[in-house]
């Protein structure tokens, strides 16, 4: 069993899997940046039938599922996702600081051993960082949900600071895997816009699974949020851009990493 890196330095007391804990037959964890397709390749994962019913459950603040919101009962999280489990396969997504969460508090992998890991990324970092921004302002994270925010208001620097970000995520997830020897699946956005059944049937096959259904997009139940508002949006950074910073197109080196420090040590 690989050994996977905590992420983390605290040393808090973790439980161990009790006597009557069942690993699932396969676990299948999505994770990626924010904006970058997570959602939608979870979404479809669910509505195969097969391949879990992942979703972000190592959240601080999870207001999505009150009957496990409790920060401090990580048990009861872990029962939850085992439970949701379909043909003996559990799924679930995250983010850096959600691992973090998870690991601080419990050996993770000890509960769900030799995990599947699918990274997703996004080739365009700009939409992302713009999808990102819009978010953020009018917290609507996705089609399901309508926004309850501000109105969406065009920013540079807000676009800026979300490239960072997410860049800093994206090198995050370098180094966990690096520490950990783990090569993830690697899985592009537009692969999955583009051609979803080959994505869905090379993590079912990660997960000895043999696919009975592929979902479309439409029966995802999400929409893409992508406008004329974000084009409009893309013009104008890429103007302000040449304006702002006319001799950056090549950066010196990448942006300063929040968590790298605490992580390195």
């Amino acid at each position: 069993m690989v050994m996977l890196y905590r992420l983390s330095r605290k040393t808090l007391a973790r439980p161990d899997p009790s006597v009557d804990w069942v690993s699932p037959m396969a676990t299948i964890v999505v994770v990626g940046a924010p904006r970058s397709g997570t959602s939608l390749l979870c979404a479809l994962m669910e509505k195969t039938r097969q391949l879990g019913a992942p979703d972000e459950f190592f959240k601080h603040n999870l207001q999505k599922y009150p009957e496990i919101a409790d920060p401090n009962d990580i048990l009861l999280r872990l029962k939850f996702v085992a439970a949701r489990a379909t043909g003996g396969v559990c799924s679930f997504k995250l983010f850096p600081s959600q691992l973090r969460y998870a690991v601080d508090r419990v050996d993770l992998w000890r509960f769900f051993p030799n995990p599947i890991f699918v990274r997703v990324s996004r080739d365009d970092l700009l939409g992302q960082a713009i999808s990102l921004v819009r978010a953020k302002q009018t917290n609507e994270w996705s089609s399901r949900r309508s926004g309850q925010g501000r109105a969406a208001t065009y920013s540079f620097t807000q676009i800026e600071d979300e490239m960072k970000f997410i860049l800093a995520t994206n090198n995050e997830w370098d180094i966990y895997f690096a520490r950990s020897q783990v090569t993830p699946m690697r899985v592009r956005y537009e692969e999955i816009v583009e051609n979803r059944e080959r994505v869905l049937s090379a993590i079912a096959d990660r997960a000895n699974v043999t696919l009975k259904f592929i979902p479309s997009l439409e029966e995802s139940g999400l929409e893409r949020q992508r406008d004329d508002l974000s084009d409009e949006w893309r013009w104008r950074y890429v103007a302000d851009a040449k304006v702002a910073r006319p001799q950056s197109w090549i950066p010196r080196k990448l942006p300063r990493l929040a968590n790298l420090a605490s992580i390195l040590r």
